[in-house]
């Protein structure tokens, strides 16, 4: 089953059938704010206008594993605790992010375990995704990587690190 909501073109203003979820099936030019015509006319202009920027997991000593996980650890713990208290209904209080576990071809007790927490940038100041990674046989071999903006064209990190987004 699929779901079609009408919208109004915010250029053209004619009303279209948008489709928010069609597993799989979904129309070429499907868009939650232009008409086909408008969104086709849009993607092929695009299509000559370089992607600049685009966000990235770079290495990072900003925060050990164990800080990463009580970070997670109070997260959830605080969620927990607002979701006993409140009258409201919190369907997954204390939500963790899972991942699908990776395992050793050669040695499948060896697996690897990650766990990823939103934390204050200590150099930007902005809240940002901080994961960290290891293996259950070398538990010491950390990998700890934080999301940034990258600047495709200078192949660096990008100086602004806001998202801008609006929440």
């Amino acid at each position: 089953m699929t779901t079609t909501r009408m919208h109004r073109c915010e250029h053209c203003e004619e009303v279209y059938a948008y489709h928010p979820s069609c597993y799989g099936m979904m129309p070429r030019y499907n868009d939650s704010q232009y008409c086909p015509s408008c969104a086709e006319v849009l993607e092929k202009a695009f299509e000559k206008v370089p992607v600049k920027f685009r966000k990235k997991f770079v290495d990072t000593k900003d925060y050990t594993r164990e800080q990463i996980i009580a970070a997670q650890d109070e997260r959830c713990k605080k969620e927990q605790e607002k979701a006993k208290s409140s009258n409201d209904l919190i369907i997954f209080p204390g939500l963790r992010r899972v991942f699908p576990g990776l395992f050793d071809l050669k040695d499948p007790s060896n697996v690897q375990s990650t766990v990823t927490e939103r934390m204050k940038d200590p150099v930007s100041g902005e809240i940002v995704y901080y994961s960290v990674s290891w293996w259950s046989k070398k538990p010491k071999e950390v990998e700890i990587t934080k999301e940034v903006w990258w600047n495709i064209q200078e192949n660096k990190v990008a100086d602004d690190q806001r998202d801008y987004r609006k929440n």
